[in-house]
């Protein structure tokens, strides 16, 4: 099982490298790894460019060997107006089935604040 934070789409690239989790799952398939979820955590415009069609999106993704059945997300909390907390969060679940068993798996990618951390930590406990 493999977790991955800062996974890109940028519709502003060419057409074969807009979306990063496609290109990682065509190479993770080759070593076995064929299931997979994606969840964006935010979407923004690139500065560049008044064309609204034109977006970025930045999120989690959980590459398995094993099928995911099951998967959700939740967004974390922000503490507006703290510079190092400006970007929205989120924690991703998976649930692996390897045979008879069940693995749920979550990632997230915290915060520079330690603050922020730290109560990302209690959403997730809560989640």
């Amino acid at each position: 099982i493999v977790c991955l934070q800062e996974v890109r789409f940028d519709s502003t690239l060419p057409k074969p490298f807009q979306h990063q989790v496609d290109i990682i799952a065509a190479s993770l398939r080759s070593i076995g790894l064929k299931y997979y979820v994606y969840q964006p955590a935010m979407f923004y415009s690139p500065r560049t460019t008044l064309d609204f069609d034109t977006h970025v999106e930045e999120g989690l993704a959980i590459f398995s060997r094993y099928p995911i059945i099951e998967s959700s997300y939740t967004l974390l909390s922000r503490q507006h107006g703290n510079p190092l907390d400006t970007h929205q969060r989120i924690a991703l679940f998976a649930r692996v089935a390897i045979s008879s068993t069940f693995i749920d798996v979550f990632t997230t990618h915290f915060s520079l604040d330690p603050v922020s951390r730290l109560r990302s930590a209690k959403d997730i406990l809560k989640y």
